[in-house]
């Protein structure tokens, strides 16, 4: 089914004629009111329920998403998580909201937001006040309407329906403006909300409506259109009674809202009025009330000096003592790395059932910063950084928090600590490493780091098994406990000693108060080995709710037992306890005692051979949200650089005379205006370009012209035909490159000569490469990373060209053992991030903010699966020569042919793509 959808205008348009258009307001006209939406609505009672069960404040900033979510799935069958909250309401307020005293002081609260009304609600009263509107219907409880009469003093009364006595106030002509509230009253507990009232109306109401609603224009705004009561109890079975709405009825969508995605009600209406309703897009409600239709209206609107943030409520401010809650700054745009924002939050919600919209914008995240208090409005109308989002999403905290850091310090023999850090320059026996940066860069700083001492081994008994020095999952648990649950406004920084046969953990902070006292008696340990369960206390609870919905933490209460029994399964020990003062609290985690035996062998160390389902694939995580493009005169890419020698382009493509790009077009100083009509510039979304004809072929090409654009600049040679990159030798020859392999430095030759027998002559060169290549997984774009080879006559773009080169590559690659391509793909990612560890930005122009914004993950994703080899030896960086001398003699012979101009397949080296 085709839907058109009209101009916002044609809303003034109804305005000015007769008869008068009644408006039928939603929740969304609400929102910039402070009322929630019915998403929000379920998710504060299920708080407002969860505080009640657990004798909490529902206005304890720290109950988050991640205590009340939980208990909602387990205690609550009514609850389905593959049904959003908005279609749960009535379920919701019927099963949580109880009694029915309890429910009416909840729905006081909600509705009665410290904020006052919006614009929008202003010029809605001034509106009534002028005779343009004379009859509101509203689904909503509020009392904005009721509000902005007030704050304006216009119009002189309004007509508020709410119980059925009232009804007679409903009339085609009423004396004054009439607001009709559909669902009833909360203060008079008529409200209609739980599940077999939603179904219907009052049916007087709806006999009271329909002679409206027969001779009058209907305009909704900020309705879904999903209750019954209305849609179909009201809507559509009067319609035939209503002559089908012969005046036209107007639904208001918002950008980026689509029909097609309407609700069934709404689509059945269309089916049965036919022409008579139209879709209307609008920017917003407030936009349309204080905006447009005042563009049109032929009236001058009343000056309002107004400001929204000055509280309608004063209310009593709340005083955060926990530290993570607090304010640290007011907000600046570079306090918060953006796109880790757009990585991480976004997860987040996913784990607990929020919603997340096709195209994140700045007012969703925004939106969202708040509710999880990363950001935070202060009384002063400012917006204000917390702790927790420096702590989180900083790029540099410690610049505000001195103390958020790692010493990770490792003690123990030169030779152990040799053989661990797989460091032959160690001359002392304590190592130690400061770790900085955000939570998430910290944590996996310290997973990278204690992975040096924790590989498996097998254990030989009657019956050999596989096992680890540390339980895995038992390690994870009390290092994410240290980052979370540690003092930050304590100076100490958090401490893990490694030694060869215990972890110790030290973070600054006790237990807290509401944990420490079911210690009083008998010591922390002894309790929870007696099986102690389900004591919670959060000393930063944002942190401990965000690390819940990476899936990092438990927050059962459970989480220290389970360490006990894990370590216990797997034939260690751990002991903890605060010290004396409670002023720090210490992990000790004692290792298998096999596994300290290096004298006697009793236990040989394994390699670990790890299987990584699509792991060579690097997912991107950001896309722009448009591709722009324009007119253009030139028919090939050939042309367009031949005019422009000496001059960069960003990528593009050139498709049916337009240049497409993934950069904005309209920025000046972008070159590919050099190329284009720049009055033809237009946008179009990335999913209707993708939609669009080959849509997903040409992005696949932008997006290869990306990469190779981001390969330069890191300083690889890009061989466009076969979609491979390469280093080039290095002034003196042979190129080393030092990087860092996961924990400690490493270097790799990455471009090698090969010389003849008598060292005199270089025959060929050998290179590191890898292929690239995008493509689409399910509804993820991935860049996949193969390591090869390249042969070349002069260590750069002179390439062995014969067709037998190719398989004689592969031939190399199938002799290199597992663990050398899988040090091969942490190399490559390692030079493409530029030592990013979560994610790094594609350097795809020789001009940065072009906004092309393509992101991509810094680590290779996907499934594991673990397997072992009984090994004696093993070496975490493999960078060795292997013995190809048949490969290197028939390569050999090839390069001396072709310098003898013998080969005829020799590739033209291009580095455009045409």
């Amino acid at each position: 089914m085709a839907f058109s959808i009209k101009n916002s205008a044609i809303i003034a348009t109804l305005l000015k004629e007769k008869p008068k258009p009644i408006f039928l307001l939603g929740a969304g006209a609400s929102v910039t009111s402070g009322i929630p939406l019915a998403g929000e609505v379920v998710s504060k009672a299920a708080k407002w329920a969860y505080a009640r069960d657990h004798g909490k404040n529902s206005d304890d900033p720290r109950i988050t998403r991640s205590d009340w979510y939980p208990w909602l799935e387990q205690t609550q069958s009514w609850f389905r998580k593959d049904v959003p909250l908005a279609d749960l309401f009535p379920y919701a307020v019927e099963n949580l909201l109880t009694p029915q005293k309890a429910r009416k002081e909840f729905w006081v609260k909600i509705l009665n937001p410290d904020v006052k009304p919006s614009i929008g609600y202003l010029r809605l009263a001034e509106l009534m006040h002028l005779g343009k509107i004379d009859t509101i219907l509203t689904t909503n409880f509020d009392e904005c309407i009721n509000k902005a009469r007030n704050e304006i003093n216009r119009p002189a009364l309004i007509d508020y329906v709410r119980t059925p006595p009232e009804y007679v106030k409903i009339t085609a002509t009423p004396g004054f403006p009439v607001s009709v509230f559909l669902h009833g009253d909360v203060n008079n507990y008529s409200d209609k909300n739980v599940i077999d009232e939603v179904k219907r109306m009052d049916n007087d109401l709806v006999e009271a409506l329909v002679p409206l609603l027969k001779d009058h224009p209907l305009i909704v705004v900020g309705y879904r259109g999903a209750e019954p009561s209305v849609m179909e109890h009201l809507l559509l079975s009067n319609a035939k009674r209503a002559n089908q709405y012969k005046n036209g009825i107007y639904w208001c969508l918002r950008p980026g809202e689509k029909p097609e995605d309407s609700s069934d009600y709404v689509k059945a209406l269309i089916g049965q009025v036919g022409n008579n309703f139209e879709f209307v897009e609008i920017e917003s409600f407030d936009s349309l009330f204080d905006k447009v239709i005042w563009s049109y209206i032929e009236e001058e609107k009343v000056k309002i000096n107004y400001d929204q943030n000055i509280p309608y409520i004063n209310r009593p401010q709340p005083i955060f003592v926990n530290f993570d809650l607090k304010n640290a700054k007011v907000n600046e745009d570079d306090d918060l790395d953006q796109t880790l924002l757009r990585i991480r939050i976004p997860k987040y919600c996913e784990r607990l059932n929020i919603d997340v919209p096709n195209r994140i914008d700045e007012t969703w995240l925004d939106n969202q910063l708040l509710l999880l208090n990363l950001l935070r409005k202060g009384v002063d109308g400012k917006v204000y950084t917390t702790n927790a989002g420096l702590l989180l999403f900083s790029k540099n905290p410690q610049a505000q928090i001195n103390s958020a850091k790692t010493i990770i310090r490792f003690s123990g023999s030169i030779d152990w600590l040799r053989k661990t850090l797989k460091d032959d320059t160690i001359t002392d026996e304590v190592v130690e490493h400061h770790v900085f940066g955000n939570l998430w860069d910290q944590l996996n700083a310290i997973n990278d780091a204690l992975v040096m001492v924790n590989r498996p081994f097998r254990l030989k008994e009657s019956e050999s098994i596989d096992v680890t020095p540390y339980d895995p999952i038992a390690l994870k648990e009390v290092i994410v406990n240290s980052l979370v649950h540690r003092d930050y406004e304590l100076e100490e920084p958090n401490i893990i000693e490694v030694h060869p046969s215990m972890i110790l953990i030290k973070n600054p902070g006790g237990l807290m108060e509401e944990v420490r006292h079911f210690f009083e008696d008998d010591g922390m340990i002894e309790e929870i080995r007696r099986g102690r369960r389900g004591i919670k206390g959060y000393r930063n609870p944002v942190l401990a709710d965000l690390f819940y919905g990476a899936g990092a933490m438990d927050k059962r209460g459970s989480g220290l037992f389970d360490v006990v029994e894990r370590v216990r399964q797997n034939g260690g020990r751990v002991d903890f306890e605060p010290n004396l003062a409670n002023t720090d609290f210490t992990v000790i985690l004692e290792c298998r005692p096999e596994a300290v035996d290096e004298i006697t062998r009793t236990a040989i160390p394994f390699t670990v051979i790890t299987t990584k389902y699509s792991s060579n694939i690097l997912e991107f995580k950001r896309l722009p949200e448009y591709v722009t493009f324009a007119t253009t005169s030139y028919k090939t890419r050939n042309a367009m650089f031949s005019d422009y020698p000496g001059l960069f382009f960003p990528p593009f493509e050139l498709y049916e005379k337009r240049v497409y790009s993934l950069t904005n077009l309209k920025i000046a100083y972008n070159t590919l205006r050099n190329l284009i009509d720049v009055k033809s510039i237009e946008s179009i979304a990335i999913d209707e370009y993708l939609a669009g004809s080959e849509g997903e072929k040409r992005f696949v090409r932008l997006l290869n012209d990306s990469l190779r654009g981001h390969f330069h600049r890191v300083g690889l040679i890009v061989d466009v035909h076969k979609k491979r990159a390469y280093y080039p030798k290095s002034a003196e020859g042979e190129r080393v490159i030092a990087y860092q392999a996961r924990f400690k430095k490493a270097k790799r030759t990455v471009a090698r000569p090969r010389f003849s027998a008598n060292k005199e002559k270089i025959r060929y060169w050998e290179h590191k490469a890898f292929h690239y290549s995008v493509r689409k997984f399910g509804n993820v774009w991935g860049i996949i990373i193969e390591p090869t080879y390249v042969f070349t006559l002069n260590g750069e773009k002179d390439l062995l060209a014969s067709a037998r080169v190719g398989s004689l590559a592969t031939k190399k690659m199938s002799r290199d053992y597992n663990s050398s391509v899988l040090n091969d793909l942490t190399f490559w990612l390692r030079m493409l991030a530029s030592d990013a560890t979560d994610h790094f930005t594609l350097r795809s122009s020789n001009t940065d903010g072009l906004g092309d914004n393509l992101v991509v993950s810094a680590d290779f994703g996907g499934a594991k699966m673990n397997n072992f080899e009984n090994v004696d030896t093993e070496d975490y960086e493999v960078d060795e020569e292997q013995d190809d001398s048949d490969i290197d003699t028939e390569l050999a012979q090839l390069a001396e042919k072709q310098r003898q101009g013998i080969i005829e397949d020799i590739d033209e080296w291009d580095d455009e793509e045409v």
